[in-house]
Order: C-alpha cells, then sequence, then structure tokens
C-alpha cells in the first residue's frame, strides 16, 4: 500500500515525466496514422473541408496516402462554385485526384452509390 502510494505520488507531481509521456503520445498519434495511410488501399473523406490552417494534417495528407490508392472525397455541395472551392483544395495537397473522386451529395447519397454498386457486382 505505501509502495503505491509513492507511485502514483511520483507521478503527478514529477513533470518531466508528465511532459515526456505526452509528447511521445502526442509523437505516435501521427506516426500510427502515417503507417495507416500508406497502407490504405483506400482512404475516403467525408465532410472534411481540409482547411488551409490544417497544416498538420495537410502534410500527414501529402506525405503518407500512398499514390496507389484510391481517395474519395464526399461533401455536401449545392452550387458548382462550391465543388470547385472544395476540389481545388483537396488538389493542392493532392494533385493527382480526378474530377469523378469527389462526390457532392453528402455522405448517404455516397453510401447507397457504394451499396449499389457492390450488390450489382455480387449478383
Amino acid at each position: 500500500f505505501i509502495l503505491f502510494f509513492f507511485m502514483l505520488f511520483f507521478f503527478f507531481n514529477d513533470t518531466a515525466t508528465t511532459e515526456i509521456y505526452t509528447l511521445s503520445l502526442h509523437d505516435a498519434l501521427p506516426i500510427c496514422a502515417r503507417e495507416l495511410l500508406s497502407a490504405a488501399q483506400m482512404v475516403v473523406f467525408v465532410g472534411y473541408s481540409l482547411p488551409l490552417t490544417d497544416i498538420a494534417s495537410r502534410y500527414l495528407f501529402s506525405e503518407a496516402i500512398s499514390p496507389n490508392a484510391r481517395v474519395e472525397v464526399i461533401n455536401y455541395a449545392r452550387k458548382p462554385k462550391e465543388e470547385e472551392v472544395i476540389r481545388a483544395t483537396y488538389r493542392q495537397v493532392m494533385p493527382e485526384l480526378r474530377y469523378d473522386q469527389f462526390h457532392f451529395g453528402g455522405a448517404l447519397e455516397w453510401a447507397r452509390e457504394v451499396t449499389q454498386k457492390y450488390n450489382k457486382e455480387e449478383t
């Protein structure tokens, strides 16, 4: 019981240990994400605008997504101008994206299309 109390006391009061743990966890998340993205055969962005201010994500996506991975961007846009803004934003990070990799009817419509496509392939 005394040893257990000492360990808790040390963990919460030693700022260096806490800082190292925090930095390690902070660094580990992008590393895990990079490994998963680089191994992915398909990456789907749903409702994410990829803002200019999200520099870390932009860098991660541009560096980690394999050139062989299929990328789909699903968003909701009511006007052609909104579609073009989203396309331009994503092409700044992934210039190889084609017109057919963008879907602007929203996630539900995209999911219906994908479901229908796979149901046809199975029959």
